[in-house]
């Protein structure tokens, strides 16, 4: 990185955040990918995979984590991890992928786990 990083803001990069990504298709094949930090909300890198979005996101965040401390916002540890997968754009008249199904036909969650909308079958 080109600029000077505060050591505060270097320990905050080093806590283990969840990354989460989401890839949505156009009716032109193409697809659009974003990727942010939910315990960290505001910062959001884009690009057209996945890769690019999550590598567009790391070079956000020391500038975005230094306003944030500018302003006294509080930094929030990393939430215990959790799986979700969410699919959007267009499918054709089958719906979802074979791979996933509804949460609705998936077993519920263990006390204490987070349900997702999509799970991997």
């Amino acid at each position: 990185m080109s600029q000077d990083i505060s050591p505060r803001v270097l320990e905050i990069l080093e806590r283990n955040y969840a990354v989460s990504s989401e890839i949505e298709a156009t009716p032109d094949g193409s697809q659009l990918c974003a990727s942010w930090l939910p315990d960290l909300p505001g910062c959001v890198g884009q690009g057209p995979t996945v890769a690019d979005a999550q590598a567009r996101l790391m070079e956000l965040l020391p500038a975005y984590i230094e306003e944030l401390l500018n302003q006294n916002v509080e930094i929030p540890e990393p939430s215990p991890p959790t799986v979700q997968i969410q699919a959007m754009g267009f499918f054709d008249q089958t719906g979802a992928p074979p791979e996933l199904k509804l949460a609705a036909e998936a077993p519920a969650p263990q006390d204490g786990a987070e349900s997702s909308s999509l799970v991997a079958a």
